[in-house]
């Protein structure tokens, strides 16, 4: 279910992947996001430049936009780079 997956993929614990990937639109909120994951242990963290304009049919969503669509409350840890998300 899709809102499952939100939730997943917000919770930065969770260690199960989700069809979804962090994109950005302010490059100090992905570093910021980045160096949180590796603040909580976490290894292998990338940050990498993605040109949106070159993706087909658009591809991205705003993650605060798509949370109250689906009636989902954005865990207060993830909240703060939601605006960017």
């Amino acid at each position: 279910m899709l809102i499952d997956a939100l939730d997943n993929h917000l919770d930065w614990y969770n260690r199960m992947p989700t069809p979804f990937i962090s994109v950005y639109s302010s490059k100090s909120a992905a570093f910021a996001s980045a160096n949180g994951r590796i603040n909580d242990g976490k290894t292998g963290v990338t940050v990498a430049y993605i040109d949106g304009s070159k993706l087909f049919g658009g591809g991205l969503r705003k993650v605060w936009k798509l949370a109250e669509e689906l009636g989902y409350e954005i865990p207060d840890k993830a909240l703060d780079n939601s605006e960017f998300e």
